[in-house]
């Protein structure tokens, strides 16, 4: 009799195919499959452990059995549902005790417990760091210091914050950090983008909310950073004219997205406005993606949608940009949506076509590489469902569930 499937698999490629899953699934599921999967997980020293949604009794289990030193990624987090868990952590281990750590997540975390994880920052040898934290009422806020002293740390090339307004105001940011990528939930002014792009010499890619720039506003317009290479809002509101402040600042541009809110009025859905834009200031611009939403009046003609989506019809969008842009016209809710496919959030929504108007600036199908990029897909099921036919909605889960898994 021949020798079991798994049997037979070189050890390395378990090992790749542990890398795509999740803990829980490794040692719940995976684990007690075959004596040969019990060993391998046993040797496996590339866990990623991430608690952000994770039972108690399955957080004791894991950390009972992995040593510490097998962990490569760990995720712990105090929002709502895994409250305590960060002290429930360190009651367990001495942060110490994890060598090999190269990444490391901690949500909502409060001074305390962030006092004693900036002196392992500072210590240790981590590639990427991301960090929320709570609201701190009293006096004496020492978040933003603990937060300078563990960001600045050497070995740290990508950054992750979430903080406060007021945290990120008195942030203390190191001169020629050695940061590659950085990302802010929050809104920052022309000025703190100005400083980054002073004090991060070796910055490539920069995430943010959006940058909050008035026509009063004084700033150094020689600071300009040669070495960005991507920059990328995220749920912010997009308008043009404060955009256009933020790119005379980064020439170098070779992939921009902008997802979030805009407007009508000030361009955000005007192709044209864009495309004079990319080609006066952004010459260097390779990728442009974009996902943008908006809440129209009832009155609003939907015939609009097609005025709207000739903007994008130019060859400049066509050709040269090679953007295969959608225009849907949500007639229920009277909303906009302007996307560039692939579809470039984590989050979308997938309506059917009887209650969509929708306009292109391609021919080509659509298929399931559209949604590589999303990780959670959520589809309208009303009682209108019954028109739609049994095969396009097995075509809709065919193409998609794995992405919204």
């Amino acid at each position: 009799m021949s020798a079991p499937f798994f049997d037979t698999l070189p050890v390395e490629i378990l090992y790749r195919l542990f890398d795509n899953l999740d803990v829980q699934t490794i040692f719940i599921s995976l684990r007690y499959v075959c004596k040969r999967f019990y060993l391998t997980t046993n040797t496996y020293n590339r866990y990623n452990f991430n608690f952000k949604s994770i039972a108690k009794p399955y957080f004791h289990l894991i950390c009972q059995i992995i040593p510490s030193e097998n962990v490569i990624s760990l995720t712990l987090s105090d929002e709502d549902k895994t409250r305590g868990q960060i002290q429930l952590f360190l009651e367990l281990f001495r942060i110490e005790q994890f060598t090999r750590l190269q990444s490391l997540t901690l949500l909502e975390i409060s001074e305390t417990y962030l006092n004693i994880f900036s002196k392992y920052i500072i210590a240790s040898s981590l590639k990427s760091v991301s960090i929320s934290t709570q609201i701190v009422n009293n006096r004496e806020n020492i978040t933003p210091s603990l937060l300078s002293s563990a960001i600045g740390h050497y070995s740290i090339q990508n950054l992750d914050l979430s903080i406060w307004a007021k945290d990120w105001r008195d942030l203390q940011w190191p001169i020629n950090c050695t940061l590659k990528c950085l990302r802010f939930v929050n809104s920052i002014t022309i000025k703190q983008f100005c400083l980054i792009l002073r004090q991060f010499p070796n910055l490539r890619t920069l995430t943010l909310k959006q940058v909050d720039a008035s026509d009063n506003d004084n700033y150094s317009h020689d600071i300009s950073s040669s070495q960005l290479s991507s920059l990328i809002f995220e749920d912010g509101f997009i308008e043009v004219k404060k955009f256009e402040k933020c790119i005379l600042l980064t020439p170098s541009l070779t992939y921009l997205r902008l997802t979030g809110t805009g407007s009508l009025f000030n361009s955000s859905f005007d192709g044209f406005q864009w495309e004079k834009l990319i080609q006066t200031k952004l010459n260097c611009l390779e990728k442009f993606d974009v996902f943008l939403h908006i809440l129209t009046p009832s009155n609003y003609r939907s015939r609009n949608i097609e005025i709207l989506i000739n903007s994008f019809r130019t060859s400049f969008w066509i050709n040269r940009m090679n953007c295969s842009i959608t225009c849907d016209y949500i007639t229920n809710s009277h909303k906009i949506i302007l996307y560039t496919l692939p579809i470039c959030t984590t989050r979308f929504m997938y309506l059917v076509d009887f209650k969509k108007i929708s306009s292109s600036n391609f021919t080509r199908q659509i298929n399931q590489h559209d949604m590589d990029y999303v990780q959670k897909l959520q589809i309208q099921l009303t009682k209108d469902i019954n028109f739609i036919s049994k095969e396009k909605v097995a075509n809709i889960f065919e193409d998609n569930y794995s992405n919204a898994n």
